[in-house]
């Protein structure tokens, strides 16, 4: 599991990472794997070019002896990502977006063009030890591991599990600073 918060000038620029996590999420194919490990390398990838708008980091990286292990793992990580989220906007999975849809304007409205903190989790079943990361402490660490997870993600079977999920979604969504080391306490500045 890797989780990044990030600092985001103007939302509103259509070329911000708001925009292009939006776009993978509703272009890639869910139901089939390589569609899921495109999910993932394009994720990494787009943090790798907007990695100097990261602020703090935090991964979990754990081996476990046999498949069910690691499945079970994930599953617990999955639920206690998605658990922070009042809602979840985008929820793709085997080809249906499954979320709820965009939050109406009235409900959060605040200046589109202010800078934003986000977060952005992967978390991951994948086999081999490359992806292996103990811990991140630095950015040159966080860059070596988003490399790692973007090139093994697209080799073969390996990866077994993936999900990708960022707040705020939608454009009518606002998370704080407060919000964001409340929900994450254990992110590291970098």
């Amino acid at each position: 599991s890797l989780t990044v918060a990030m600092n985001v000038p103007d939302r509103a620029n259509p070329s911000n990472i708001f925009i292009r996590l939006q776009d993978i999420a509703e272009s890639v194919d869910t139901k089939r794997r390589e569609g899921i490990q495109e999910l993932i390398a394009e994720t990494s990838l787009e943090l790798l070019r907007n990695e100097r708008s990261i602020t703090s980091t935090h991964i979990e990286s754990k081996r476990y002896p046999d498949a069910d292990k690691a499945q079970r793992d994930f599953n617990g990580r999955s639920i206690e990502s998605r658990s922070k989220f009042d809602r979840e906007t985008v929820n793709r999975f085997g080809g249906e977006n499954r979320g709820s849809g965009p939050v109406s304007p009235e409900r959060n409205e605040f200046d589109s063009k202010a800078t934003v903190d986000i977060i952005v989790t992967l978390n991951l079943a994948i086999d081999g030890d490359s992806t292996y990361i103990p811990i991140v402490k630095s950015r040159a660490d966080l860059i070596d591991a988003l490399r790692r997870i973007a090139t093994d993600a697209k080799v073969g079977d390996c990866l077994f599990s993936a999900e990708v999920l960022f707040s705020p979604a939608s454009a009518n969504e606002y998370l704080s600073r407060k919000d964001v080391y409340g929900l994450y306490p254990k992110l590291l500045a970098i």
